[in-house]
């Protein structure tokens, strides 16, 4: 049977794609031997290109074999339960530096490389303790002042703060 006119074209640039797709060269760099600690800062050092990894994607990989629990998606899960409140726009730097007060550690620490040996133990409480500190938090700037979702806040850290304190203080009088 013969093809219409439109469908022959329409077959000729799917062929000319499928073709461009089988010539492409791709850069592939195959290091043996090393720990995930190395394997991540070479990635990090190499990926110019690709998607960035983000400094809780780069935790949950350094510490994912010890601890066996992915972080970066359990900060998917915060936000997504902040959206109830509407601070699911939260930075996720800022839900890391929640998780990382809740394990008693210095929030502004970047050195992901030591944070991650610092924490070999189980992030799960740390986890779920920030996360409950968070949700109070956007409740209470949602719900008792009112504040319609986390863009109208002129500072990220304020969340943050407040998550802190409800953290220490989780019913104020």
């Amino acid at each position: 049977k013969e093809c219409p006119d439109e469908s022959k074209e329409l077959i000729g640039k799917a062929e000319k794609l499928a073709q461009r797709f089988r010539t492409y060269k791709l850069a592939v760099i195959r290091i043996k031997g090393g720990d995930m600690i190395q394997a991540v800062k070479v990635f990090s050092r190499l990926n110019t290109m690709g998607q960035r990894i983000t400094p809780d994607q780069m935790l949950s990989a350094l510490t994912f074999k010890k601890s066996k629990m992915n972080l970066s998606n359990r900060i998917d899960d915060i936000l997504y339960k902040l959206s109830d409140y509407r601070f699911g726009n939260t930075n996720r730097i800022t839900i890391l530096r929640a998780i990382v007060a809740a394990s008693g550690r210095d929030i502004h620490k970047s050195d992901w490389e030591n944070l991650a040996d610092k924490l070999k133990e189980d992030l799960s409480p740390s986890i779920d303790t920030a996360e409950k500190a968070l949700l109070k938090a956007a409740a209470f700037l949602n719900k008792d002042l009112c504040i319609p979702g986390g863009k109208f806040l002129p500072y990220t850290h304020q969340i943050l703060m407040l998550s802190h304190f409800f953290h220490h203080c989780p019913t104020p009088d």
